[in-house]
C-alpha cells in the first residue's frame, strides 16, 4: 500500500483537464475507460448528443468534460456539463432548487454529470484500469468541488452512479451527500424463455399479460437487424420521438439530426422494435442493449392501436432479453403501469455537493429523511408484482 507520501507525488505528476466538447477527446482513449461498454456512457453517443445538437449552450447544457491524465495517458474522465435548469434530469431537484431560491440562493447555473436526458444507471467515474479507485475517486470528487467554486456554481450532481461508486463517494468525501432514488426494472430470474417467465406470474397476472399482448391480426411486429435499417427508419423514429412528446406536451430535448444523422452511427448499439399495419409503419421504439440489458428509450406512434405501447415498451423487451440471454430490461423512468407487467423496484442512486455549507447540510438531511420513504414505497410495490416469490413480501 503506497504512503501518504507516495500518493501525493503520485497526484502532482497528475494533470486534469476540462474539455468543452467530446469531439477534443480521442474516443478509443475514452472508450478504454467504459469498463462496463454501456452505450450511454460510450463516445459515440456523448458526442451524438453534441454534434447532433442537442446538447449545447443554447440548451442551457454546456459541456465541461473531467479529464485526467498521466502524462499523456487518459487514466480517469467523466462526461460532465454546467446547466442552466433541471430539465431532463429524471432525479428531480425542483423542491431543492425551490428552497434555495426561498434562501436567496442562486440555484443555477449547476454542475451535471451523467448523460443528459438519459435516466439510466451506469459509470460516472470512468477509471482505468490498474488505477486505485478510491484515491481517483477522492481526487475526482476534490476537482469537482473546486470546479463549483471557481466557476462559481451552486452545486454539483452526479447522477444515476453505480451502487459501488454511490459507497465509495459517501464513504470517503464527507462534502458529498447521498441520495436514494427508485424505478421500475425487469430482472432475469431462473427463465430460460417467455413461457417461464409467465410460470413466475401467479395465474390472475398471467391471464392478464395474454389478454393484454393479443393484438389485431393485421398488426405485424419486427425486430430488425441494425444493418438493415434505412433511412426511412430514422426519419420515422423521429416522427414517433415528436409524436410523443407533442401528445404529453413534454419539451423536446433530442434534434432531428440526432435521430437522422447521428443515430445511424450509432446503429450497432441499437435493438429497435418495429409496428407495422399492412406493411405500414405505425409504431416504433428505439432500444438501446449492451452484453447485460435492453434499455427502452424512444417511443412513439402515429396511430392509435390498444395496449400496443405495453407490447412495445415492455412485453417484447422482456421476451427479447430472455430469448438473447440479457438479464435486464430499464425501460426509462416513471411508470407505475410497469409493475403489472413484470418490472420491479430498484434503487437509484446520486451524489451530491451543494457549495453553501449550511443549505447543504439541510438538503443532505432531507435526503436521508426521503430515504424512508423510498424504502417504504420499495417494499411495498415488491408485493404488487406479478410474481409469485413475492406475494408474502
Amino acid at each position: 500500500m503506497p504512503s501518504n507520501e507516495q500518493r501525493s507525488n503520485r497526484e502532482q505528476k497528475l494533470r486534469i483537464e476540462l474539455v468543452p466538447s467530446m469531439k477534443d477527446i480521442d474516443a478509443k482513449d475514452w472508450d478504454r475507460l467504459n469498463i462496463t461498454k454501456q452505450p450511454f456512457i460510450s463516445h459515440a453517443f456523448l458526442n451524438a448528443l453534441e454534434v447532433s445538437g442537442s446538447v449545447r449552450q443554447s440548451t442551457g447544457i454546456t459541456p465541461l468534460h473531467l479529464c485526467v491524465f498521466d502524462a499523456d495517458t487518459l487514466i480517469a474522465a467523466m462526461p460532465m456539463y454546467i446547466k442552466e435548469h433541471s430539465y431532463g434530469e429524471y432525479i428531480f431537484d425542483w423542491q431543492v432548487a425551490e428552497a434555495a431560491f426561498r434562501n436567496g440562493i442562486e440555484y443555477y447555473p449547476k454542475l451535471l454529470i451523467g448523460v443528459p436526458y438519459t435516466p439510466v444507471t451506469g459509470q460516472r467515474f470512468l477509471i482505468a484500469n490498474g488505477i486505485d479507485r478510491k484515491e481517483m475517486t477522492t481526487l475526482i470528487l476534490n476537482a469537482i468541488s473546486s470546479v463549483v467554486e471557481e466557476h462559481k456554481l451552486s452545486s454539483a450532481h452526479i447522477l444515476f452512479c453505480t451502487r459501488d461508486e454511490f459507497d465509495l463517494a459517501t464513504w470517503h468525501a464527507p462534502f458529498i451527500a447521498g441520495r436514494f432514488t427508485s424505478q421500475y426494472h425487469y430482472l432475469k430470474k431462473d427463465e430460460d424463455c417467455y413461457d417461464g417467465f409467465l410460470e413466475r406470474c401467479r395465474s390472475r397476472h398471467r391471464k392478464q399479460i395474454r389478454k393484454e399482448r393479443r393484438l389485431p391480426d393485421s398488426l405485424k411486429l419486427d425486430i430488425p437487424e441494425p444493418e438493415a435499417l434505412t433511412a426511412e427508419d430514422f426519419s420515422y423514429f423521429y416522427k414517433c420521438y415528436q409524436a410523443t412528446h407533442e401528445m404529453y406536451g413534454n419539451p423536446q430535448y433530442l434534434t432531428e439530426d440526432f435521430f437522422t444523422a447521428s443515430l445511424p452511427n450509432l446503429r450497432h448499439l441499437l435493438s429497435p422494435t418495429m409496428a407495422y399495419v399492412d406493411g405500414r409503419r405505425v409504431a416504433s421504439t428505439v432500444n438501446f442493449h449492451d452484453q447485460n440489458a435492453i434499455y427502452g428509450r424512444y417511443w412513439g406512434t402515429t396511430t392509435n392501436i390498444k395496449n400496443l405501447h405495453f407490447e412495445l415498451c415492455y412485453h417484447q423487451l422482456i421476451e427479447h432479453a430472455i430469448e438473447t440471454g440479457r438479464t435486464r430490461v430499464e425501460a426509462g423512468a416513471g411508470g407505475g403501469h410497469k409493475i403489472k407487467r413484470g418490472f420491479e423496484p430498484v434503487y437509484t442512486y446520486s451524489l451530491h455537493h451543494y457549495r453553501h455549507p449550511g443549505f447543504h447540510q439541510a438538503v443532505a438531511e432531507f435526503y436521508d429523511r426521503e430515504k424512508q420513504y423510498i424504502d417504504a414505497h420499495i417494499e411495498q410495490t415488491k408485493a404488487e408484482t406479478p410474481f409469485k416469490e413475492n406475494a408474502n413480501t
